[in-house]
């Protein structure tokens, strides 16, 4: 049957459902499709994560690789070792990536810092 591996499959698998008549003639296939849906539904997502993507901009968001105890030394750790500074250059689209801006925050469910980091191209 239909094998689901991105979000255009899984709607394609949503629309063959939808189809009354496929459904009524073949059972086994309805009921296979049902579960590679509820096993790509369910399947465990990456520890960061795609906000948004553009050609020159992106935003991600993701858990800081150590332990803090507060917003102060996780942006301290955050500037040092994320950051992406934009160095100057007297040339145009110099292709090269920075950070725009950043945003760090603590969820109640888990004891670690993620961040928001949103990153620009010079195009």
């Amino acid at each position: 049957m239909i094998e689901i591996r991105n979000k255009s499959d899984a709607e394609l698998a949503y629309m063959v459902l939808r189809d009354a008549d496929m459904c009524k003639r073949n059972p086994e296939a309805t009921v296979s499709l049902k579960r590679n849906l509820r096993a790509y539904l369910n399947r465990p997502l990456p520890e960061g994560r795609t906000i948004y993507n553009d050609y020159d901009y992106h935003i991600g968001l993701y858990p800081l690789n150590i332990d803090c105890e507060s917003i102060d030394e996780a942006k301290e750790w955050f500037e040092e070792n994320e950051y992406i500074h934009y160095c100057p250059s007297p040339y145009d689209c110099t292709g090269q990536v920075f950070t725009r801006w950043y945003k760090l925050v603590h969820r109640s469910n888990d004891s670690r810092w993620w961040v928001y980091h949103a990153t620009a191209m010079d195009v």
